[in-house]
């Protein structure tokens, strides 16, 4: 349910850039924004405090069915190669998702996308099952909120990992760390998902990151000498997955450059190690919430102008 827009402010429009891609720009009035595109229902910026927050590739490929590189794009059916797909991460973030609504109340704005399965479609014939996705975004002067809701659409069950593969902008990748993992057991995937323990407080960068926390807590942060963002989940996403490339891997990396690695970390909510079952039916969904905990809120938008007589009299 979304109550209809407030006199003064209205709904985002979908607008056009320059690559024939389109997206939405939901913006609060404290100055806070997001950018997300119908293509994946990828969100590509996230604007609070003046700062951007997330990271986007500069040699990002804007080109169909390519995924953006950066942002938040939505791993369904599988996260990486954990289900039946030979596509890396699944397909959700390759299609064109659809704009349901965008709606601009007092204090925040919400852009809902969804996604239905197509006979037609090519990834039909390695994914027979029918299903619907909706992907809710809610910015406010604080906060960036998401949340993917799938439900089962068929007469037979299925089951599906994921994940909200989120690259968080920081200063320098050696001096940020992800914070409350501490005793957490992971899956490294530089080792081939050999099981481990987490044994620092901090988890900290040095070289290539590539590994999946299991049944983690409901908050994570990640600092560097700039910022803090908390990350709070739904119970739903039981994991969450560290990753950045390092330097070797950047260099292999098309649609990224060789020394982006410097500029983000990814940390991102995840339900892989438990796959979600869903009977005809049945509806699940994943959430998570982004915030800067120790920053100063956001100023409030000036007051309006009092309105002044015109000469003409009208």
């Amino acid at each position: 349910y979304f109550p209809a827009a407030m006199a003064g402010l209205s709904a985002a429009v979908v607008e056009t850039d320059g690559h024939g891609m389109d997206f939405v720009r939901l913006e609060t009035e404290g100055g806070s924004s997001a950018t997300v595109y119908l293509h994946g229902a990828h969100v590509t910026s996230w604007v609070r405090g003046g700062e951007e927050m997330l990271f986007l590739s500069r040699q990002a490929v804007y080109a169909p069915p390519k995924a953006i590189r950066g942002g938040i794009p939505i791993c369904w059916p599988q996260f990486s190669d954990c289900g039946p797909l030979a596509a890396q991460h699944g397909f959700a973030r390759n299609l064109s998702w659809s704009l349901v609504e965008t709606v601009s109340t007092e204090g925040q704005s919400t852009a809902v996308l969804a996604l239905a399965s197509d006979p037609a479609r090519p990834e039909a014939g390695s994914w027979p099952h029918p299903f619907h996705l909706t992907m809710r975004l809610t910015v406010t002067a604080e906060t960036l909120c998401q949340e993917l809701t799938v439900e089962n659409a068929g007469q037979d069950s299925f089951s599906f990992t994921t994940a909200l593969h989120t690259y968080f902008a920081v200063n320098d990748v050696g001096s940020a760390v992800v914070q409350g993992l501490d005793g957490a057991r992971y899956l490294d995937s530089l080792e081939g998902r050999v099981e481990k323990e987490q044994s620092s407080a901090e988890v900290a960068f040095e070289g290539e990151v590539d590994r999946i926390y299991l049944g983690v807590p409901r908050e994570l942060r990640i600092a560097d000498a700039r910022r803090t963002v908390a990350v709070v989940t739904s119970d739903t996403f039981g994991d969450a997955v560290v990753w950045n490339p390092w330097a070797a891997k950047a260099a292999r990396m098309a649609d990224y450059g060789d020394d982006e690695f410097h500029n983000h970390v990814c940390v991102e909510v995840a339900q892989v190690k438990e796959p979600v079952v869903l009977a005809p039916g049945e509806v699940w969904s994943g959430a998570q919430t982004l915030s800067v905990p120790d920053a100063p809120a956001a100023p409030p938008a000036p007051a309006p102008a009092p309105a002044s007589a015109s000469p003409l009299g009208v």
